[in-house]
């Protein structure tokens, strides 16, 4: 699979990712301008620098001509005087941030909080930025093709499957290397080739669909979350369609995080196959239930669950058991639900109690009690979800104990750490069979639950 990364990173240079790569990324702008996102006549304009620190955040520097003639007019122009400890900040008090460079490119951000200071010939602002943002329209003619291109600056380990080869030629000695360092695989929809360069992730991607899904990169990342069992984001976005090319520069700030949830599958040279159709799997089952910018629920609750990895192990399975509940909702229905003449009943109840005149208190205890009547039995859908051989009798067993054990306290489950740690690997490999049967996957997955973690099939032959 060939991609064209020379097209790909057109109009930044190679200089320009390098320089983003080891946080010395600079742009300076004559044409600069802070404008106030709810009153767009408060602004400021002038000169001024977009820089990466060493730490890898992107902070500007204004040279603001506006000039004020006291610190109180700016703090009223600013609104910045009723903000509270423990408040929301008002929309009215961000700016957004526009900036052309020397190469003509127009670069844009968001929601920035900046700090301005006066001087005599003008107003001085400085800030922090999370994002910059260069969209331009691709001239009617030029030949392109659907390409994305991300750089993540962590050491992420993957499966890799392909070599780099790399000659060097220093005056007549020529020498040649080779790393299995690369990823690569095909979909029905993409072409994926995964690079690992040091301790940085790079990954290029090219669509056979027309063009890419809206938020397309939100659902990548929801897929990779999936199956390295880590939350990552990048750093360097390129994504070149047949209209637009645009590019997203983040801060770079290495996650220094260790997450101890394992992922659903190894990854080993041995697992890669599996863990290409595992990731397609899931990527294909969000792009068909998921729209907008927020995150699929079943990522939300992966996400949870790997934060909560880097606590206790108490932390972790109580939230991968509160999870396991969470993402039911996702499987088909069980053959549980009351019947016509139980939900009359509960109607009529619902309706006596709204004006049966009790404790307050106590209605809502009732109120709540009747509403669940009517929910699906978590331990009904599990008995179900057993015969159909979704997940194990053992899986189930060891959710009850972990969960209610621990949403009482309980948390030293008879004093053996090795109990809590043996009962959260199994509610976690019935969290991904739950997944995998959510998302249509049959394969290789790493067995956690049994000593020496082999790799096993799914579904479980019983």
């Amino acid at each position: 699979m060939n991609f064209n990364t020379d097209e790909v990173i057109i109009p930044l240079d190679i200089k320009e990712i390098k320089a983003i790569r080891n946080n010395q990324f600079e742009l300076h702008s004559m044409k600069m301008k802070l404008e106030n996102i709810v009153d767009k006549s408060i602004f400021f304009s002038g000169p001024g620098m977009i820089r990466q620190e060493l730490n890898g955040k992107l902070k500007f520097t204004l040279y603001a001509k506006e000039e004020f003639s006291s610190e109180e007019v700016l703090e009223e122009i600013l609104n910045t005087n009723d903000t509270r400890i423990g408040k929301i900040i008002p929309e009215r008090h961000f700016f957004k941030l526009s900036a052309i460079d020397g190469k003509g490119r127009e670069w844009n951000s968001d929601r920035i909080l900046p700090d301005c200071q006066i001087y005599i010939e003008g107003t001085l602002c400085k800030g922090i930025l999370n994002e910059i943002v260069y969209i331009t329209n691709i001239p009617v003619g030029i030949n392109t093709y659907n390409n994305l291109h991300l750089e993540f600056y962590d050491d992420i380990k993957i499966p890799a499957n392909s070599y780099t080869y790399i000659k060097k030629i220093t005056g007549k000695n020529v020498s040649r290397s080779s790393e299995r360092n690369a990823l690569i695989f095909k979909t029905a929809l993409h072409e994926y080739d995964f690079q690992k360069i040091d301790n940085r992730l790079q990954i290029l991607l090219k669509s056979n669909e027309q063009p890419f899904v809206e938020n397309f990169e939100i659902r990548l990342i929801e897929g990779l979350q999936f199956v390295f069992a880590q939350p990552i984001d990048w750093s360097l976005l390129i994504k070149w369609t047949i209209e637009k090319l645009e590019i997203r520069i983040k801060s770079t700030i290495k996650n220094s995080k260790r997450y101890r949830l394992f992922p659903p599958i190894v990854n080993a040279f041995q697992s890669s196959p599996y863990f290409c159709e595992l990731f397609d799997k899931y990527m294909t089952y969000i792009l068909a239930n998921q729209t907008g910018i927020k995150i699929h629920p079943i990522s939300a609750q992966i996400r949870s669950i790997c934060h909560a990895s880097m606590g206790s192990i108490q932390a972790q399975a109580l939230t991968l058991a509160v999870a396991i509940e969470s993402i039911l909702k996702f499987l088909q229905p069980v053959n549980d639900k009351p019947s016509s003449e139980i939900k009359e009943g509960i109607k009529k109840a619902q309706n006596y109690f709204k004006t049966w005149g009790g404790p307050s208190i106590l209605t809502d205890q009732i109120k709540g009690f009747l509403a669940r009547l009517n929910d699906t039995n978590a331990s009904k859908k599990f008995d179900e979800l057993i015969k159909k051989g979704i997940i194990t009798k053992q899986q189930k067993d060891a959710w009850n104990k972990l969960r209610h054990k621990l949403a009482h306290g309980s948390i030293d489950i008879s004093g053996s750490l090795q109990e809590i740690l043996d009962l959260s690997n199994m509610v976690l490999v019935m969290f991904y069979f739950l997944i995998f049967h959510i998302i249509g996957y049959q394969g290789k997955y790493t067995n956690y639950s049994s000593d020496g973690w082999p790799i096993s099939d799914y579904p479980v032959l019983t």
